[in-house]
């Protein structure tokens, strides 16, 4: 059968209807994935420490009510970290609260609560201190060192939650507050980046009182460049807590927060 370039034409055009919709569906398709992407709905982590000096445990609640019972509420140790994922694409806004294991205050009243704002997809770090019963908290956005997997470096930080003191750290065998020096209580110091390598067994941190020069506590990372462990291409803080010379609650110790 002969056809004419009139009737090839029509055929032709009839072929590219499909082609033309199909083309358009995925454009649509593909632009609803970028738009998932990169939607706000991506959680915000909130990586809580609890620094308080009394031995209290914590019992966390995401709202300003107190829940009728707390058996299946996340508890967090002392001197240890919970990570919490929040999301929020309406108001960024959370509401936490934080109990006392056991309960013992007076009734309805968690021992402190928050309100804070965030970005979704950002990380935040939250350190309540002080006592059960006069809790304060620290919030700030973290920017955490981004790192390939062919980076041999370990990256650290310090957080001062002590009690009474100003404090700067070393590596052993250099001058004090060559690491980090004069870090306020309650405050963190900047991530500093370590190589590691094989020929590299450790690191000791020695963290002295910025006033008087006195050793308060030492820090030894070892294994460095085994990745299995918490070092090897990672962020890490080590969080100072207690008090020069006090023993019990209070006894100076330091506990790593590792973010990846």
């Amino acid at each position: 059968m002969l056809f004419t370039d009139i009737q090839l034409k029509k055929r032709g055009m009839k072929c590219l209807k499909p082609l033309t919709f199909t083309v358009f569906l995925l454009t649509v398709l593909l632009s609803a994935c970028n738009k998932r992407e990169l939607n706000p709905g991506n959680p915000a982590a909130i990586q809580v420490f609890n620094a308080l000096n009394d031995g209290t445990r914590l019992y966390t609640n995401l709202s300003d009510q107190r829940p009728d019972y707390f058996r299946l509420s996340r508890q967090i140790l002392n001197k240890a970290t919970l990570r919490l994922n929040v999301n929020d694409p309406v108001n960024s806004s959370v509401t936490l609260s934080w109990y006392s294991i056991p309960d013992t205050m007076q009734k309805d009243q968690p021992i402190i609560m928050a309100k804070e704002k965030f970005e979704n997809g950002a990380i935040y770090s939250m350190f309540i201190y002080g006592s059960k019963t006069s809790a304060k908290y620290t919030w700030q956005k973290d920017i955490i060192p981004p790192l390939g997997n062919a980076d041999s470096v370990t990256w650290i930080r310090f957080a001062n939650f002590s009690e009474d003191q100003v404090i700067s750290v070393n590596l052993k065998g250099e001058p004090a507050g060559s690491f980090v020096q004069d870090l306020p209580l309650y405050s963190l110091s900047e991530f500093v980046k370590l190589s590691v390598v094989k020929s590299i067994q450790k690191y000791e941190f020695e963290i002295t009182d910025s006033n008087t020069g006195t050793l308060i506590t030492t820090y030894v990372i070892e294994k460095l460049y085994d990745p299995g462990v918490f070092w090897y291409n990672r962020s890490n803080t080590l969080v100072l807590t207690g008090k020069q010379g006090a023993t019990g609650t209070l006894l100076p110790a330091v506990t790593r927060i590792n973010y990846r």
